[in-house]
């Protein structure tokens, strides 16, 4: 089977394409971390302005993970390297 669009990345000891398990939880503490910040300050200040654009954010993130692929997501680049 072709695919237009790879999910996953080879890996020479795994007959099926794998992810980095530790660069998708890394991403998704960024995202955990930022979205915590937004919502917080959207709770205790009143003002929805970053809460705005961190769901930009989230999106744009998501929909790069999804229809490009995973590696070029932002929040992959910067888990990847923490």
């Amino acid at each position: 089977m072709i695919t237009l669009f790879p999910f996953g990345e080879k890996h020479k000891d795994y007959s099926v394409r794998v992810l980095n398990e530790r660069e998708v939880r890394s991403s998704a503490g960024v995202l955990f971390v930022l979205a915590f910040i937004s919502f917080m300050y959207a709770f205790l200040i009143g003002d929805f302005f970053l809460t705005k654009i961190f769901v930009t954010f989230f999106l744009l993130d998501f929909t790069i993970r999804l229809f490009i692929n995973y590696r070029f997501s932002p929040s992959i680049v910067i888990g990847r390297f923490i």
